[in-house]
């Protein structure tokens, strides 16, 4: 009979009460000499760029949360407005000195007609200093920019550009009671 004793792999560092010559977890010889892996010189050279990268975007990133936070809480505004009212609303975004908004304009007005009473339509003019919470609140990057919410406020289209006229319509027949 063979004399069991403790042995420790030197692979997988398990210990264990055996005679057997190789490790029943990982099948390592017990006499097997296990180097270890040489450091990567990559590794340490990529540590100084990494932290630099890290400490200038980690502000930008601060930054860029903070912003949609703001950003959030202003579109909140608007929305607890339109839960008020309990109608669907459409934020039309135009410029007076924009062409395609002035192209724009007889649509969203003939829509607003069509649906008096059922949805309201909101023309916002972004140079207007008392808009300029709702074009950053929506993020308007562009004009003419239509946003369409429905009765719980929650924004359902957002379209940059000047819409055909059918394509307006199926958009707010959508929220429209």
């Amino acid at each position: 009979m063979t004399e069991q004793t403790k042995k420790r792999c030197p692979s997988c560092h398990q210990s264990d009460i055996t005679d057997f010559s190789t490790c029943r977890f990982c099948h390592t010889r017990y006499d097997a000499v296990i180097k270890a892996a040489p450091e990567s010189s990559i590794g340490k050279q990529l540590v100084a760029p990494i932290a630099i990268v890290l400490l200038v975007l980690g502000p930008i990133a601060l930054i860029a949360h903070h912003a949609r936070e703001v950003q959030t809480a202003k579109l909140a505004v608007i929305r607890d407005e339109i839960k008020s009212v309990g109608r669907p609303r459409v934020l039309e975004f135009y410029a007076t000195w924009c062409g395609p908004c002035k192209a724009y304009e007889p649509t969203v007005l003939d829509c607003s007609r069509r649906y008096a009473g059922r949805v309201d339509f909101q023309r916002l003019d972004i140079d207007d200093p008392e808009n300029k919470r709702y074009v950053a609140a929506m993020g308007v990057r562009a004009v003419p920019t239509t946003c369409i919410f429905n009765e719980n406020g929650q924004e359902v289209y957002h379209q940059s550009g000047d819409l055909p006229q059918e394509w307006l319509d199926d958009a707010v027949k959508k929220v429209a009671r």
